[in-house]
C-alpha cells in the first residue's frame, strides 16, 4: 500500500486516487505535518518544502507534487539530492486563463460599445496559456 499525505485543500483528490492508496491529509494552516512513513508528499503553493522547512527528509519519501504550475515554493535541487522525485501541474489551468482573457475582452468591447472586428491582435508568449488564447480566436 502506497502511503500519501497531501494538503486537504486539493480539490477532490480521494476520486482521483487508486484504492491501493492510503491516504492522510492535512490543514496546511497547522504548517507541514510529520511527513516520516509517508511514500509521496501533494502540496499546494502555501506549503514551502526547503532544507529549514523539511530538516531531514524521510528515507521513505519518493515523491513530492504541487497541485500548482509553478514551482518557486519548493528547493527541487534539495529534493532531488536526496532522491525525491518532483512533479507541478504545470498548464493545469491554462484554459481557464485563456477563457478569463477572451471574456474580459469581450467585456471590455460591451463596456466602451465598440466594434472589436478590425482590432489588430497580438499574443505575448505563446506558452500553454497564449496557445489556449490563440486557439480561442
Amino acid at each position: 500500500m502506497i502511503k500519501v499525505i497531501a494538503d486537504q485543500n486539493l480539490y477532490q483528490l480521494e476520486q482521483f486516487l487508486p484504492k491501493e492508496v492510503d491516504l492522510t491529509t492535512f490543514n496546511p494552516d497547522a504548517g507541514l505535518p510529520d511527513i516520516a512513513g509517508f511514500d509521496a508528499l501533494l502540496v499546494r503553493t502555501v506549503s514551502k518544502i526547503n532544507p529549514k522547512i523539511v530538516p531531514d527528509i524521510p528515507s521513505t519519501l519518493k515523491f513530492l507534487g504541487t497541485g500548482s504550475s509553478g514551482s518557486d515554493h519548493i528547493d527541487i535541487d534539495y529534493l532531488t539530492a536526496n532522491g525525491v522525485e518532483f512533479v507541478d501541474a504545470l498548464g493545469n489551468n491554462a484554459r481557464a486563463v485563456a477563457e478569463y482573457v477572451i471574456t474580459a475582452l469581450l467585456l471590455w468591447k460591451e463596456q466602451k460599445n465598440i466594434n472589436i472586428q478590425n482590432f489588430t491582435y497580438a499574443i505575448i508568449g505563446i506558452g500553454k496559456v497564449g496557445t489556449e488564447v490563440a486557439q480561442l480566436f
